[in-house]
């Protein structure tokens, strides 16, 4: 009692909080798929008759690198678990509440061809920005910016397609 510590007092140590540090999210792969989605999006009107001839590489490519960006969140991002569920869970309740939420025009192709690819883009620019912070930063912030994505839908109404799978929006 005079200020030492007996062998009971050394053989239990205080509780150390869990504090392990999180990883960085390994972001080459969406670096990869954002340039391909934005380069099937954009590349076919380059070359001459591009467009009407390479209309499905315009239409399906983005969505595809938006299937694969979704799959690298779910099984290579190097984010929690928890990260993963809340991430997945909430692109998911934007799409479906910008699907109910958009002008009845923009139902059907625009949804593929404009919305789910804006919205999956903005995701994955925002990760990409934000992989070095924490967890719920990062992925918060990334559905901020894939709801502010799929909503970019709300403001536009569609007057069909041409020929050339080119939407006539206002």
């Amino acid at each position: 009692m005079n200020g030492e510590l007996s062998k009971a007092d050394l053989l239990v140590a205080p509780p150390v909080p869990d504090r392990r540090p999180f990883r960085p999210l390994r972001v080459w792969p969406a670096v990869v798929l954002v340039v391909l989605m934005l380069a099937t999006r954009f590349g076919p009107e380059l070359f001459e008759g591009g467009r009407s001839t390479y209309w499905m590489v315009a239409a399906f490519g983005p969505l595809l690198c938006c299937l694969l960006i979704l799959i690298w969140w779910l099984s290579a991002s190097r984010a929690t678990w928890k990260e993963r569920v809340f991430g997945f869970g909430g692109i998911a309740a934007s799409v479906v509440g910008m699907v109910l939420l958009i002008h009845p025009s923009m139902r059907g192709p625009a949804i593929t061809y404009v919305m789910v690819p804006m919205g999956f883009l903005a995701f994955a620019a925002s990760v990409i920005l934000l992989a070095k912070r924490r967890p719920l930063v990062r992925t918060g912030t990334a559905l901020a910016f894939a709801l502010a994505g799929f909503g970019f839908s709300g403001l536009l109404r569609s007057d069909g397609m041409t020929g050339g799978y080119e939407m006539d929006a206002h």
